[in-house]
């Protein structure tokens, strides 16, 4: 996906990165990017170990509470 199709995403998105991931990129930079968008940092996780950690599961039962 390119910076700007990225820059049309028109619904809300969560972007949820672990703090240690070497993969994924900037979380802030990409929120940047998307319109409306949340950043969640997931401190001291990875790539593979984010989606277990309990600060991800209660972000994003927030995020999509607040969806409703």
């Amino acid at each position: 996906m390119t910076k700007d199709q990225a820059a049309e995403i028109a619904v809300p998105v969560l972007i949820a990165v672990g703090k240690s991931d070497e993969i994924a990129g900037s979380a802030e930079a990409l929120g940047k990017i998307i319109p409306g968008s949340q950043v969640l940092n997931i401190p001291n996780r990875d790539h593979m170990r984010a989606v277990g950690d309990k600060v991800y599961k209660a972000g994003v039962l927030d995020f999509l509470t607040q969806r409703k």
